[in-house]
């Protein structure tokens, strides 16, 4: 069986009259970018992926953990979205379990952040609770 082979169009989001960014959408309804607010930001856009194009380098290499590219969550948020008390998570973070982990300020109430993405993994793969079986005997 052939595959079908996607296609790209491009339209402009006009439902709310205060927001019309221009967007980049898969003929297979499966993908859809937002591209600029503004022409001059598409413009922008284009000539970064001709460069692609012409060099197959990219203009640079961010970083694994970049923010615009990874959703960090914070410790309260986490706790609330997978149901895990707070101090569960606190005392991962204390043991170093959640890297990289931030504290956000300097204060004891301070808000801890992580990579949503490495909190799972954490949650998937913890120890199991309580004391260390012997099993020696």
């Amino acid at each position: 069986m052939a595959i079908k082979p996607l296609t790209w169009h491009t339209g402009q989001y006009t439902e709310d009259e205060d927001y019309k960014p221009y967007v980049l959408l898969c003929s297979d309804d499966t993908n859809a970018y937002v591209i600029g607010e503004k022409m001059e930001q598409v413009v922008v856009i284009r000539d970064a992926l001709n460069r692609l194009i012409e060099t197959g380098q990219p203009d640079e290499r961010p970083e694994q953990l970049d923010p615009r590219l990874v959703r960090w969550i914070t410790k309260t948020d986490a706790a609330r979205k997978y149901n895990i008390p707070s101090t569960t998570i606190q005392a991962a973070l204390d043991r170093g379990e959640i890297k990289p982990a931030q504290k956000i300020g300097r204060q004891t109430t301070a808000a801890w952040t992580f990579p949503e993405r490495r909190f799972r993994h954490w949650l998937r793969n913890r120890p199991a609770r309580g004391r260390p079986r012997n099993d020696s005997k």
